[in-house]
């Protein structure tokens, strides 16, 4: 077939009467080949766009009858859809903008059907008010009138940026729980002495009237009250080491959040100079 062609448009020409007839000729095989081109890559709106040019009757005769047949052959084959869109009671809207593949393709929805490449592609809908919709589809060859209906939302409002907390509530709150550690240990502090105290006196009260011949409950009462002493004053140590801990850690972090607020803050231009 190219030999065909070559061998026509060679004779088409030799026998031009002038060199703008050459440029013609010309114009309608590179208007073939881009056809051509198009339709392999799937791009068939731009196929038919160039097939169109070069079925022109200013083509020759041999390249204006094999680009209208293949006109007629890429319109079969190019895919058709009709875009509707109904709002949020589902009534039809017709003042809505079509955009495909980020592209404006309508101002307004009519009705009627649209050509467009096979492949997959992205429709997104846009109406007066802040109405949109969007989804995908999957255009194939040959697919005719396909409906691709679409049903208008509000955009969701924007989120309010967060707001910051002051540092001074939070380091109250950090202070809290150092605090409460600490009224623990000083009353377990004080459980502890008093018990140990008390256990103390009995003990010297038992040895100044029975000595080794004290009743057994006696002498386990004394003991419990050690016992107890030991408990709250162990207590109270680690109570003591946890509040001191979670204190220095608290104190520790304002005094990085401070330093970092500090470096943020713009300098005066007195600073430039080396004064406060």
């Amino acid at each position: 077939m190219r030999a065909c062609w070559a061998l026509t448009l060679g004779v088409a020409v030799v026998a031009a009467p002038s060199l703008g007839r050459a440029d013609i000729i010309d114009d309608c095989v590179r208007a073939s080949s881009a056809g051509q081109e198009a339709r392999k890559g799937g791009k068939l709106s731009d196929a038919a766009r160039k097939f169109a040019q070069c079925s022109q009757a200013s083509c020759p005769a041999v390249v204006r009858r094999d680009c209208a047949r293949w006109v007629e052959e890429v319109q079969l084959a190019t895919p058709t859809v009709i875009f509707a869109a109904t709002d949020a009671q589902g009534h039809d809207r017709a003042d809505v903008r079509v955009l495909l593949d980020g592209g404006k393709v309508l101002d307004r929805l009519d009705g009627r059907p649209m050509s467009i490449d096979p492949g997959a592609h992205t429709v997104r809908c846009e109406a007066p008010g802040g109405g949109v919709a969007s989804q995908g589809l999957v255009a194939r060859v040959g697919e005719k009138n396909r409906l691709v209906s679409m049903r208008l939302e509000a955009p969701a409002p924007a989120k309010p940026p967060p707001v910051a907390k002051p540092a001074g509530n939070e380091s109250h709150a950090s202070l809290a729980i150092p605090l409460v550690l600490g009224g623990v240990s000083m009353v377990a502090l004080g459980v502890a002495g008093y018990f140990d105290f008390s256990a103390t006196g009995d003990a010297h009260s038992l040895g100044n009237t029975c000595g080794s011949r004290c009743q057994p409950g006696d002498v386990d009462a004394v003991e419990t009250k050690y016992r107890v002493a030991a408990v709250a004053l162990g207590t109270g140590v680690v109570a003591a080491g946890i509040a001191l801990y979670l204190f220095l850690s608290s104190h520790g972090t304002s005094s990085r959040q401070s330093t970092t607020a500090d470096s943020r803050r713009p300098e005066s231009p007195s600073s430039w100079w080396g004064y406060p």
